[in-house]
Formats: C-alpha cells, structure tokens, sequence
C-alpha cells in the first residue's frame, strides 16, 4: 500500500466551458485543502434518554488554497476576473488518491500577499454551490 502525496491534490479552473471544459491547474499551489461537511438535524426530545440525537441534513464543501503568484497565470487570471466580475468559477479537484471532482463555486476570499523579502503569495477560499461530483 502506498500513502498518498499532498502534493498530489490539485485544484484547477476551467476556463472553457461547461461544455467544453478546458482545466487549467492554477499555478504556484503550495497547499490545499478540500474540506467537506454535513449540518445536522437536531432531533433531542425528552424521551431520547438524555442522549442527543440528530441526523444528516444539507452536505457542504469547500476549498482553501495558497501558493506562489506566477506571472500570466492563466488559470488565476481567470480566478481573478470571476472574482471581479461577481461570476462562481467551475472548479476540479484532484483529490491525493487520483479521484477528481468537480463543481461549481463561489469565491469568498482571494488576497495577495507582497513582503519586501519574500515572493508574492496568494490564498484563495471557494465556498461549493452544489455537489462536489465525478465527473460524468
């Protein structure tokens, strides 16, 4: 058994169209991270023994990430206009164990760092609207 590799997990944008989507790994990613979660349903009543007691409601994902900026990056040139335009982005993640997913997001974050003694950085956060799928 092998483990898998952080280095393995790639997001990307498309920047085709649904149709014909055109995936461009956004360059200089250093990390990232697909997080993925389920509200719960509070179903506690008196007569649960004193135990609570819920169940699964509405699933959600995201993804956080950050890395180099990387002159005439197409990939986050296009993250840059749909951020600028009010536009959800069409996202794909390649997961550490090779299974990509993709869907639709919104950005919610998407600074730019610029230290004197550094290189210049980016982080980036998309909050999913809709499933996070394999692709058909």
């Amino acid at each position: 058994m092998s483990e898998c590799k952080g280095i393995d997990l790639l997001i990307s944008v498309n920047t085709g169209t649904i149709a014909v989507p055109v995936w461009k790994v956004v360059g200089g990613q250093r990390n990232a991270t697909l997080n993925r979660s389920t509200d719960e349903i509070d179903l506690t009543t008196k007569s649960s023994g004193g135990w609570h007691k819920g169940a699964p409601s509405v699933k959600n994902w995201s993804v956080d990430a950050d890395g180099v900026l990387i002159k005439n990056d197409e990939a986050y040139e296009a993250l840059l206009n749909s951020w600028r335009n009010d536009e959800q982005v069409n996202l794909k993640v390649v997961r550490a164990n090779g299974i990509t997913e993709t869907g639709m997001a919104t950005i919610t974050d998407f600074p730019e760092e610029g230290p004197y003694d550094g290189e210049a950085t980016y982080s980036m956060s998309f909050v999913g609207s809709g499933p996070l799928a394999e692709p058909v």
